[in-house]
């Protein structure tokens, strides 16, 4: 027990740099729920999960308003908890390609209730609470940003990429 004690004093302190040195990013209108502008680009991210490997297929796309391309990327991951784990790494990772796009507004997408509702109000779930933290460290740096939950019928090609992702991983151990 004291063990997890020291380990999460640990954890809290390097937050605190964390938050140091996030001030050095710009800071910007952070929007909520369906907000965004019709030149917002927007970023769609989905997981797939395998109980029995603990393995996560993580997915993301992001449309740009001034391309007809999409921008997809895909990973597969080990030692992932629970698929709402798997949900908020795939938008975490999304969040990071868009960053990497020099993109200044996005709407983020998820089919993930319990994620959104997680970001939207600041609520702290334990089994995500410091990758929830890395999503509004990283969503500090967008002029204006937006997350919405997406019902799993509109976010089929994150979904499918998501699983060829896990499934990848899976035959490339075969």
């Amino acid at each position: 027990m004291l063990r997890g004690l020291v380990s999460a004093r640990e954890w809290i302190q390097a937050q605190g740099t964390i938050t140091q040195k996030s001030r050095a990013l710009p800071q910007g209108t952070r929007l909520r729920g369906e907000a965004g502008t019709d030149n917002s680009s927007t970023c769609n991210s989905d997981a797939s999960w395998n109980v029995t490997t603990r393995r996560a297929g993580l997915a993301w796309i992001i449309a740009t308003p001034t391309s007809t391309q999409t921008h997809d990327g895909s990973l597969c991951t080990e030692n992932v908890k629970s698929p709402l784990m798997a949900e908020a790494l795939a938008l975490r990772s999304g969040l990071l390609a868009v960053a990497s796009l020099d993109i200044t507004s996005i709407r983020v997408y998820s089919d993930c209730q319990t994620l959104i509702r997680a970001i939207q109000n600041k609520l702290q779930i334990k089994e995500i609470f410091g990758i929830v933290s890395d999503i509004m460290q990283i969503s500090s740096a967008f002029e204006s940003i937006s997350f919405s939950f997406v019902p799993r019928s509109e976010n089929q090609k994150a979904d499918c990429l998501a699983k060829r992702a896990l499934i990848s991983s899976v035959s490339a151990l075969v």
